[in-house]
């Protein structure tokens, strides 16, 4: 435990003038000058503390170095916060009056004025506080037995706040940025995320799934369970309290479950339920503890939002490119393939400093690699505006994409005056903006064509 000193010390002679008219409190040594008033102990010598502000008193014992609320021992003190309260008495800086009158009760200092109380094996000191004086430079105070009135900072109390919330001794939060799933429960459903299991050479680019196994959107699964596992605590708003109904948590507003790996690889689970918002967040409250705490408004949103989301893809297929070797159009009219070459540089025999040059080529003519992976992104960017068992449209292309191992994914293409539609492996066809595809389709040729137009210009 850190050691602290506590001192309130005034002397009673050799005193240093100051322009105010009052003598300065000087720490020197005992065999110099007797002080008046003085309280000495290491705070490993406190057996108690209490102070009295604004009429609310709080009182804390330490038993066996550890330190209680006066009266509830099941109430869990941080002693750090305790002894970091008493730092502006530790020592308290205080000057004595050079002239005082003999009535403390002339200074605002009386039985019910504020005070704090710090008790070691050799006994009890109290110092109680009363009003500011008039220059507004600091605030009276005199310990009892003591004689005289001391001046002493006016921000000397500032700490010692009476809400007991403030000493507690809040839990940790487990590191959980390796996520393996994640639910939330609200109003009688249940929103699950599982990572999705598949070959390290799958095309498949969903990395997510439901309890069911349909894939579902990364970049929203992502952005929710990012505010889950980061969940923190602003303050704790109760212990233990008796009615949950008062912050929302004895039905919550939702119940969320994360599944991730801790330090030493096992899967942990933390689930905590949301509550009622309040000024500054929302109420929580981990499953199984005692305490209430306030969480921040935008994990709490993002809870509430994730409960009422369908994290189902958005996508018509995601496919993971890395693992691709060629992609193949095939239409009526003409068939497109590009091949997609990767070689491993030499640049060291490390495999941690090595490097993949990726090269592109498009019916056999070599393509700009930027452009390559912009386009097959893009494909990857399509979106569905809906799906359907049957789509009443006329054979458009297949797209055939090739991995380096297994076997080579083909999407069925089709398409009406107003709308296009795709399917894989015969599963439901789903629905897409055809302009978009359209341009994709035709994004080689349309820049062939802007290349020969620039030669016949230059010509």
């Amino acid at each position: 435990m850190k050691r602290q000193t506590i001192t309130l010390l005034g002397l009673t002679g050799a005193l240093v003038l100051c322009a105010a008219g009052y003598a300065v409190l000087a720490l020197t040594p005992e065999e110099e000058q007797a002080p008046g008033v003085a309280l000495t102990a290491s705070a490993d010598e406190l057996t108690a503390a209490s102070w009295q502000v604004d009429g609310a008193e709080l009182s804390f014992v330490k038993t066996d170095d550890v330190w209680h609320l006066e009266g509830d021992e099941a109430f869990p003190v941080d002693g750090e916060k305790v002894l970091t309260a008493l730092t502006a008495l530790t020592p308290l800086e205080a000057q004595p009056l050079s002239e005082q009158t003999e009535d403390a009760a002339t200074y605002g200092i009386s039985d019910d004025s504020d005070r704090v109380t710090l008790t070691t094996a050799d006994g009890e000191t109290v110092i109680r506080f009363g009003d500011n004086n008039p220059l507004a430079t600091g605030r009276y105070c005199a310990p009892d037995g003591g004689d005289g009135v001391y001046l002493a900072s006016s921000t000397a109390l500032e700490a010692l706040t009476t809400d007991v919330m403030d000493f507690i001794e809040m839990e940790e939060v487990p590191d959980m940025t390796d996520t393996v799933g994640g639910s939330i429960e609200s109003a009688g459903t249940t929103v699950q995320v599982l990572p999705r299991q598949q070959d390290e050479d799958s095309l498949d680019g969903f990395t997510w799934e439901s309890e069911g196994g349909k894939p579902l959107d990364t970049g929203s699964v992502e952005s929710t369970l990012s505010y889950l596992t980061g969940l923190s605590y602003l303050r704790c708003a109760a212990y233990a309290p008796q009615d949950l109904a008062q912050y929302g948590l004895e039905t919550p507003q939702a119940t969320v479950r994360v599944t991730y790996r801790d330090a030493e690889g096992q899967e942990a689970q933390l689930a905590w339920r949301l509550g009622a918002e309040t000024d500054d967040g929302f109420y929580a409250s981990p499953e199984g503890s005692k305490h209430v705490y306030v969480i921040d408004a935008a994990l709490g949103q993002a809870v509430l939002d994730g409960a009422s989301t369908d994290f189902s893809a958005r996508q018509p297929f995601q496919l993971a490119w890395e693992n691709a070797v060629s992609v193949t159009l095939k239409t009526q009219e003409k068939t497109t393939e590009m091949e997609i070459v990767r070689e491993i540089s030499d640049e060291s025999e490390s495999s941690s400093t090595s490097s993949v040059a990726v090269s592109y080529t498009v019916d056999g003519e070599s393509v700009g690699a930027s452009d390559a992976a912009q386009w097959l992104n893009d494909w990857n960017a399509l979106t569905t505006t809906g799906q359907a068992e049957s789509f009443d449209g006329e054979a458009w292309f297949t797209m055939t994409v090739t991995p380096l191992n297994g076997e080579p994914v083909v999407l069925e293409w089709a398409k009406t005056e107003e709308a296009a539609a795709v399917r894989q492996d015969g599963g439901a066809w789903k629905i897409v903006d055809m302009s978009a595809v359209q341009t994709l389709l035709e994004f080689w040729n349309a820049d062939a064509q802007a290349e020969a137009a620039t030669s016949e210009s230059a010509s």
